[in-house]
């Protein structure tokens, strides 16, 4: 039933008047097959030629080549409502199923408060973002945010991603580098503190926010210490990898 994602009350969902409504049996229904209007794409069916409603053509794709119920069904959060519960309840009514395990809705990149959109033309190209900062720059610095909050374009954010992401490539640099005497178990600790933070951000709602928090923890600790032995050098370079390897950055590191 509606509300099952967005929890929104039936009461308070505003729609059309039942004078308005056409042949619609209860306001909240939504079409699943629609005659098709000249020049549109169009297939036989019982009712006639026609097409597949907004929702239902979702889950025919996707039924088609995953099955029911998907592991992960991802979106934006405008789509929550009702286009992602309307799937929903097309699936328990045609399989008996959920539709999926889980749900995944991201926030979206805005400017000046406003969603980017072609429509509104407020938009900013990767090409143009990509002219004055590596792409791991553009990466690292949206994973800074949780995925389902919004993210504020502006050129102070990339830059100051910039910077942090440049401190971690300097301290992988250093620690390829490293033939000092050791530091008796405290770069071990650090390390291990990383990863264990690490882990358990990304198994808390894939919060990337934290997880990145914790390898500039690491990063931070790392520049206080002295004399890292060439091991310990390996051990740093090891877990920034790792780490890199979950979150799609250091692909050089292997």
């Amino acid at each position: 039933s509606f509300g099952i994602l967005s929890h929104r009350k039936v009461e308070d969902i505003v729609v059309e008047p039942m004078s308005q409504a056409g042949k619609k049996e209860d306001p909240l229904d939504f079409a699943l097959w629609k005659r098709s209007k000249q020049g549109e794409p169009s297939w036989p069916s019982a009712w006639g030629p026609g097409r597949p409603g907004w929702h239902v053509e979702c889950n025919a794709m996707a039924f088609k080549y995953l099955g029911a119920p998907l592991d992960i069904h991802g979106g934006g959060l405008d789509l929550m409502f009702p286009h992602h519960e309307s799937e929903a309840m097309i699936c328990q009514g045609a399989w008996g199923v959920d539709w999926s395990r889980t749900w995944m809705h991201n926030g979206f990149l805005t400017l000046e408060r406003e969603k980017m959109s072609k429509s509104l033309g407020n938009f900013v190209t990767i090409r143009e973002v990509l002219r004055d900062y590596p792409g791991e720059v553009v990466r690292f610095c949206l994973l800074k945010s949780h995925y389902r909050e919004n993210v504020e374009y502006d050129e102070t954010l990339l830059g100051r991603a910039k910077g942090e992401w440049g401190a971690m490539r300097a301290a992988i640099a250093s620690a390829k580098a490293a033939g000092g005497a050791g530091t008796d178990g405290t770069v071990a600790a650090l390390l291990a503190r990383t990863q264990s933070a690490f882990r358990d951000a990304m198994d808390d709602d894939l919060n990337t926010q934290d997880a990145v928090r914790s390898l500039q923890r690491m990063t931070e600790g790392l520049a206080a210490f002295g004399g890292v032995s060439a091991e310990e050098g390996r051990a740093v370079v090891n877990v920034y990898r790792e780490c890199g390897r979950v979150l799609g950055l250091f692909a050089d590191l292997g």
